[in-house]
C-alpha cells in the first residue's frame, strides 16, 4: 500500500485508503506541536499501514496545507471539518477509530467514530496558557496574537480556552510516564512537542501503532 495526498471532504489529507479492514483517523496537534511531532506521526502511520490498517491524516482548518489560516479559523470550522471527514470515511463501510494527539483531543468526539484513542490530551485552557508564554507583544494587535512565530486569531484562542475535553464512550488514553494524570497506560518517551526542533522517535511510533491496533481489537472493530 502507498500513501497519497488528496482532498477528502474539503480537507488536504494524507491517506492509504484501499481495502483495509479498519481506518484510523489521526488528528494532529495544533500549531508548532504539529511540526515537532510530524515525523513520528508519519512513522506511526507507516507502522499502521504495515499492519494492514488504513490511515487518514488531515490538515484541519488553521493548520498545514489547509487554505484557511490561523488568522481566520474558528472552533466551529474545525468541528465541521473533522465531522465531515469522519462521515466521508465512514461511507467506505469500514469502522473508524479516531486517534488524536494533544489539543486535537478537544475535537475527537465524532458521531460516526467507533472508538477513540488519545495520546497526551491537552485541555484548551492549558494549551492557550502555554501559547501565551511565547507571545511577541509588539507584533500582536487587537484581533491577532503573534505566538510561536505566527499570528493567531484572539477569538479562536478564547474559544479554545473554554473547550472541555469530551468524554467518548469507547476511549483509551496514553500519557507519558512523567505525566501523573490518570491514563490507561503511561509510556516512557520524550515530549516531542516541547523540543526546540522537529525530531522523531521510531520506537514510540511503533509502540503507539501497536497500542492503537490492540485497542481496536479490544473494541471489536478490527
Amino acid at each position: 500500500m502507498t500513501f497519497e495526498t488528496r482532498w477528502l471532504a474539503g480537507l488536504p489529507t494524507l491517506n492509504n485508503l484501499a481495502d483495509q479492514r479498519l481506518i484510523v483517523l489521526i488528528l494532529q496537534p495544533f500549531f508548532e506541536e504539529a511540526n515537532r511531532m510530524r515525523r513520528t506521526l508519519a512513522l506511526m502511520a507507516r507502522a499502521l499501514d504495515d499492519r494492514g490498517v488504513g490511515v487518514a491524516i488531515p490538515d484541519l482548518p488553521g493548520m498545514g496545507e489547509h487554505p484557511m489560516g490561523a488568522v481566520k479559523v474558528a472552533v466551529r470550522d474545525i468541528e465541521t471539518a473533522s465531522k465531515a471527514l469522519c462521515d466521508a470515511l465512514a461511507n467506505h463501510g469500514r469502522p473508524i477509530l479516531v486517534a488524536s494527539f494533544r489539543a486535537a483531543c478537544l475535537f475527537d468526539a465524532l458521531p460516526r467514530a467507533s472508538a477513540n484513542w488519545r495520546f497526551a490530551p491537552e485541555p484548551g485552557d492549558r494549551l492557550v496558557r502555554t501559547l501565551m508564554r511565547t507571545e511577541t507583544p509588539e507584533e500582536s494587535n487587537e484581533t491577532l496574537i503573534f505566538v510561536n512565530g505566527q499570528w493567531v486569531c484572539r477569538d479562536f484562542l478564547d474559544e479554545l480556552s473554554r473547550l472541555p475535553l469530551p468524554d467518548p464512550s469507547r476511549l483509551r488514553t496514553l500519557r507519558l510516564a512523567t505525566d501523573r494524570t490518570d491514563a490507561d497506560r503511561h509510556v516512557e518517551a520524550s515530549p516531542l512537542w516541547r523540543h526546540a526542533e522537529p525530531g522523531e522517535d521510531p520506537a514510540l511510533a511503533e509502540l503507539l501503532a501497536e497500542d492503537i491496533l490492540q485497542w481496536a481489537v479490544t473494541c471489536g472493530i478490527s
